[in-house]
C-alpha cells in the first residue's frame, strides 16, 4: 500500500517595502562638529604634522569671548617650544612644517592673551622619524662567504668559521680513537679576505638641502658633509643635488667602481 502528499507550493517572498531598516529618504550630510573638547596631531611625513580640532559649547563661548586675541598652534616638547602658529578656530584643521626633533612632540591650541599663552585644547603625543640617511654606519661589512659560508658549504646555511671549528673537533676525535696518536700538529688554513668602503665629504652652500640619490645628506653649520657607504662590486653612480634657499640648484654625479682582480 502507498501514499502520496501533495505538498503546498512555496510562495515567493515578497520584498518588504516598509522595513524600517530600509532607508529611502533623501542622503544625510556629516555633522560638521560633535561638540567635544579635542585636537589630534597626526604625522604626515617627517617635515609635516597634520592636525584636527573640535570644541565643545563652552569652549566656544570662551573663543567668542576672546575674539580680539590671536590663537596659535603650539608645537612643542616635554622642555621647550618649538614653534608656534598663528590659525583660525573655524579652520578645524591645519598643517605644520617642523624641524627634525628626536623628542616626543605633542601640540597645544591656545589663545595669546595679554597675561601669556591660554591653553584651550592639548593634542596627544607623537614621535618624529628620521628623514635623512642614517649617521650609524657599521664600520666592517661582511662578505656573502663570511655570512652564508662558502660555496661548497652553502647548502647548508653555515659559516667557514663553524666549519673550521667543526674540522677540528673531527680531527680531534680522530685522534682520540686512534691506536698511534697523530704526531703532526694541525696546521690552520692559509687564507687572505680584504674588504673596502667608499668614503665621500664635500661642502655646499650653509643651510642648503643636500640629497643623495633622493635621500637628504646631513649638513653641519659650515656646509660640510661627510657620508661612509658600503661600496658594492661593480658600478655606481652617486647622484647629488644641492638646493639654495633663493632657490638655485646644482648638481654633479660621481661614478664609482668596484673590481677585484682574479
Amino acid at each position: 500500500m502507498t501514499f502520496s502528499m501533495m505538498l503546498p507550493k512555496p510562495e515567493k517572498a515578497k520584498q518588504n517595502l516598509h522595513h524600517p531598516l530600509i532607508y529611502r529618504g533623501k542622503e544625510a550630510d556629516l555633522p560638521s562638529g560633535y561638540a567635544t573638547d579635542l585636537l589630534v596631531v597626526m604625522m604626515r611625513d617627517p617635515h609635516w604634522l597634520f592636525c584636527y580640532w573640535d570644541f565643545s559649547s563652552q569652549t566656544w563661548l570662551n573663543i567668542e569671548s576672546l575674539k580680539n586675541f590671536p590663537f596659535f598652534l603650539r608645537v612643542k616638547t616635554k622642555q621647550k617650544e618649538i614653534l608656534k602658529v598663528p590659525v583660525v578656530p573655524e579652520a578645524h584643521s591645519w598643517y605644520l612644517e617642523i624641524p627634525q626633533v628626536k623628542e616626543l612632540l605633542s601640540v597645544d591650541f591656545g589663545v595669546a592673551t595679554e597675561t601669556g599663552f591660554l591653553v584651550l585644547l592639548e593634542s596627544n603625543q607623537i614621535s618624529i622619524p628620521l628623514g635623512q640617511i642614517s649617521s650609524v654606519t657599521d664600520e666592517m661589512w661582511l662578505s656573502i662567504d663570511e655570512l652564508y659560508g662558502e660555496e661548497r658549504y652553502s647548502y647548508l646555511g653555515a659559516s667557514p668559521l663553524y666549519w673550521q671549528k667543526a674540522e677540528e673537533r673531527a680531527e680531534y676525535l680522530e685522534y682520540l680513537a686512534s691506536p698511534m696518536p697523530i704526531s703532526v700538529p694541525y696546521e690552520k688554513q692559509h687564507y687572505l679576505w680584504l674588504d673596502t668602503e667608499l668614503i665621500v665629504y664635500g661642502q655646499t652652500t650653509p643651510n642648503s638641502a643636500l640629497l643623495l640619490n633622493g635621500h637628504t645628506v646631513p649638513l653641519d653649520d659650515k656646509g660640510n658633509f661627510y657620508i661612509k657607504l658600503k661600496l658594492n662590486e661593480g658600478s655606481q653612480n652617486l647622484y647629488f643635488e644641492s638646493f639654495a634657499q633663493n632657490g638655485l640648484l646644482l648638481n654633479k654625479v660621481l661614478d664609482v667602481e668596484r673590481r677585484l682582480s682574479p
